[in-house]
């Protein structure tokens, strides 16, 4: 995978499921929150990430394919190691789960 993709879901995920199933695929899980309006300005990793919205709005900012990808709750979104990204919380503020191999 070359850049970031989105799977969209279908509504707001049971938390301790998502985690759970996370875990047994070998991923490092940890819940992260922002204020509405807040976020991180773009940066990198030496990882992959992926980010699983559970309540709230998420917009992932990808500057070097000029796009903004919306998620919402119940959205994954595949975040390949070295993709220059930053994120953005919506109006109500997001909460997601953010895994790691």
């Amino acid at each position: 995978m070359r850049g970031a993709a989105v799977v969209h879901g279908r509504g707001r995920p049971q938390e301790e499921i998502v985690r759970a199933e996370l875990t047994a695929e070998g991923y490092q899980v940890v819940r992260w929150s922002n204020e509405p309006a807040t976020g991180y300005p773009p940066h990198a990793h030496i990882y992959p990430e992926l980010m699983v919205v559970i309540a709230g709005d998420l917009t992932l900012v990808l500057p070097a394919a000029e796009r903004l990808l919306a998620l919402g709750p119940g959205d994954r979104a595949h975040v390949p190691q070295g993709v220059l990204h930053g994120t953005m919380a919506g109006p109500e503020g997001v909460t997601y789960l953010l895994a790691t191999k």
